[in-house]
């Protein structure tokens, strides 16, 4: 979705969340590159990685009954081993994208007289109110 060597984040970074299933775990890898891979374990994959999924299934289940956490989306690990646990909340995380690109569309419209957009014209009128001390600002307004 975008250029991760841009980030320029050392060692491999992953992921980790619950899929529907209580004993199915689905990780994602990635490389500094960018470059990722997929890939899943279950409670019936003892061999192949067993030390890995345990480490991380502790901090996707409850300390008690082992069961799953019902609040958490998922893991984020750094490089370093750093876990972060990323839970459901009541508030919402993503923006009103509608509303930003209206802003932005407004401020990049050029405007009808001298062709400027909304940043210089804004300019203009803050140095024109630097100049002019006596001005009423309320009548400006």
């Amino acid at each position: 979705m975008f250029d991760w060597a841009k980030l320029q984040l050392k060692g491999i970074w992953t992921f980790a969340a619950w899929d529907e299933d209580i004993d199915h775990v689905i990780f994602m890898e990635i490389q500094p590159n960018g470059n990722f891979e997929f890939y899943e374990m279950d409670g019936q994959d003892i061999l192949f990685n067993w030390q890995k999924f345990e480490k991380y299934r502790k901090f996707m289940t409850e300390d008690s009954s082992g069961d799953k956490i019902n609040t958490l989306e998922g893991l984020v690990v750094s490089h370093a081993g750093e876990i972060n646990q990323i839970f459901l909340t009541d508030e919402i995380s993503i923006p009103h994208l509608s509303k930003i690109e209206a802003i932005l569309r407004e401020v990049e419209t050029e405007l009808p007289e001298n062709k400027r957009n909304g940043n210089e014209l804004a300019d203009i009128v803050e140095e024109f109110l630097q100049e002019l001390s006596d001005l009423d600002i309320e009548k400006f307004k």
